[in-house]
């Protein structure tokens, strides 16, 4: 199986989840599936996650834990292994990302020898090798983690009533589906996790929300109009409304000439009639033609028109709209799904864009809101000031991890 490290990579950014993604500590020496910055842990209890000496370690351990537990247990977990901005980061939070990371690759993909090198990583890091990348995958999540906590800590921002009843009832529910608090307890303990850093991590998602309405807004509610649109235009979006004459079927198999022919004849009537429409009444004629001329179902799902940009839409389709001011009408544009007819709209901060992952309505606003604050998270990251302690400023994974379970 080939290890595909560039889309590994994209791991390390902020995918906020809740609870679902903990990891699952199997019995042969496989990995938990993936975890998330959502479902971390808190630096608490430490001595909740660190095995004892005797009797710590999971009844059904396999070799492969116990030696990622040999390795945390090096470090007494409140030891300070990194400032973030001032905030220690102790052992007990920055290992559960080595933990998360390393027993994946090592468990799904056999990598032991941390200092291999890997030509694709030479695009991400000075030291292009397992190790390095497993390095840069916990500092990574413990400086997002902890830079949003301060963030909202400095902002006052905190969970309203009703976020931390919906968390704790997860919680409560996960607790549950486990078989109890100390399955509970067992789980977060096979995963190198103490129950204050679990809370809190699944809790980021809800701050994070928070932090970006604090500036600008539910949904973007406190960008102006013209905000958005130069944010939109200044990103290259494209917003555009189409009336599609099929000339292939569903299997993309051209249709026969004589049925081609008829759809050309009925999009150049369509064209005629709205060629001859005033352009202040232009868009409303264009809608009824959709409506009633149209054959791209999307047509219908997105009223407002498709907002896309470069690349995501056929050329010479993005090439028609790109020839066009707003509030311009195409001639007959060919491309592999048929004959179109093309408006361009102007854009509109609160048009339907999209749908989001719970099928609500999508609005530019809230694009822009979203990616603007995710540029303003991204600056925060870049402009940390990290210290490492000196027993951590030289870590080398080859060095806490052995190859061998005889060299722990």
């Amino acid at each position: 199986m080939k290890l595909n490290l560039p889309a590994l990579l994209l791991a390390v950014c902020i995918v906020f989840c809740c609870l679902t993604g903990c990891g699952e500590k199997k019995e042969s020496a496989s990995v938990p599936a993936e975890t998330t910055e959502a479902n971390m842990p808190s630096s608490e209890a430490a001595d909740d996650a660190v095995p004892e000496a005797d009797t710590g370690i999971p009844a059904d351990a396999d070799e492969l834990w116990e030696k990622y537990a040999a390795a945390y247990a090096k470090y007494d977990p409140d030891t300070m292994v990194v400032r973030i901005n001032g905030v220690e980061v102790p052992w007990s939070e920055y290992y559960f990302w080595i933990y998360t990371i390393a027993h994946q690759l090592e468990g799904s993909y056999g990598i032991t020898d941390w200092s291999q090198t890997v030509p694709e990583l030479a695009n991400y890091l000075e030291d292009p090798s397992y190790g390095a990348y497993v390095l840069m995958y916990a500092e990574t999540n413990v400086i997002q983690s902890t830079v949003i906590e301060s963030k909202a800590q400095e902002l006052d921002i905190q969970l309203s009533e009703a976020q931390q009843q919906s968390l704790d009832a997860e919680v409560a529910e996960y607790i549950n589906n486990l078989g109890g608090e100390e399955a509970f307890s067992e789980k977060l303990r096979s995963m190198f996790l103490t129950r204050d850093y679990f809370e809190r991590q699944n809790a980021l998602p809800m701050l994070y929300s928070n932090l970006e309405e604090s500036f600008f807004g539910t949904k973007g509610e406190l960008l102006s109009e013209e905000d958005v649109v130069a944010y939109l235009t200044e990103n290259g979006y494209l917003h555009a409304k189409h009336i599609l004459f099929k000339t292939v079927d569903d299997n993309r198999e051209p249709l026969d000439e004589a049925t081609i022919a008829a759809q050309r004849a009925r999009a150049e009537e369509v064209l005629s009639t709205l060629q001859d429409v005033s352009p202040d009444d232009l868009e409303i004629a264009f809608d009824t033609m959709i409506n009633e001329y149209s054959e791209d179902p999307g047509s219908f799902s997105y009223p407002d028109g498709y907002y896309f940009t470069s690349g995501q839409m056929v050329s010479s389709f993005e090439n028609a709209v790109l020839a066009l001011e707003e509030n311009g009408l195409s001639g007959l544009v060919e491309s592999e799904y048929g004959i179109h007819i093309i408006y361009r709209p102007v854009m509109r901060a609160d048009d339907l864009m999209d749908y989001d992952s719970n099928n609500q309505a999508y609005s530019p606003r809230a694009l822009a809101a979203d990616e603007l604050f995710y540029n303003m998270t991204v600056s925060w990251y870049d402009n940390v000031t990290i210290e490492y302690s000196p027993d951590f400023e030289d870590l080398r994974l080859n060095d806490l991890l052995p190859v061998n379970l005889e060299e722990k």
